[in-house]
């Protein structure tokens, strides 16, 4: 089949190609800063070993699903049950993507699991991520403001990347308005 590359010239697909861009570099960032906060990684001038690595693989894996009609591959904001439990390496993340490989054969018995029983399992993530958020300086009002809009609009934006967005954004804001 012939490939057209007149879609290159399009602005419109640069536009969503750097939009789709960001929102990966946002996603990949966000959860990787949060999933080395949590398990005690992030050096102390606050660099994350093997985040390199993390973007380069992660980026690697996007071409290879995007050639084979899959979504972007990024870090999951999943494996903060495995490091609550205890996991610092890959090997957690193996064992959790076997079982979710093994998981596609029982999909139809979990399927009749109802909302109402995952919940509490999502309630104790949650409160297990939000205690990072003890490490805002909170007095600080350069910090404090884009960090509470970061955290409000994630649950209202359904978005992990919008709430990123939204508190770099308000960081840009606040530091433009206040000097």
């Amino acid at each position: 089949k012939h490939v057209s590359f007149e879609a290159l010239s399009d602005p419109t697909c640069w536009q969503v190609t750097i939009s789709f861009l960001f929102v990966a570099i946002f996603d990949i960032s966000g959860v990787l800063f949060g999933m080395s906060s949590l398990a005690g990684l992030t050096r102390s001038d606050g660099s994350i070993p093997g985040s390199v690595q993390s973007f380069i693989g992660s980026g690697i894996g996007t071409m290879i699903g995007a050639a084979l009609g899959s979504t972007p591959t990024i870090v999951c904001v999943e494996c903060a049950a495995g490091i609550k439990d205890g996991g610092r390496t890959g090997l957690a993340a193996c064992v959790t993507g076997a079982l979710f490989l093994a998981s596609i054969f029982f999909a139809p018995l979990f399927a009749m699991v109802p909302h109402a029983a995952t919940s509490p399992v999502l309630v104790l993530v949650g409160a297990m991520m939000i205690s990072e958020a003890k490490r805002i300086e909170w007095e600080d009002m350069s910090q404090s403001i884009p960090a509470f809009l970061t955290l409000s609009m994630m649950p209202f934006s359904y978005s992990i990347t919008n709430g990123i967005m939204f508190g770099l954004v308000a960081a840009a804001a606040f530091s433009v308005t206040t000097g």
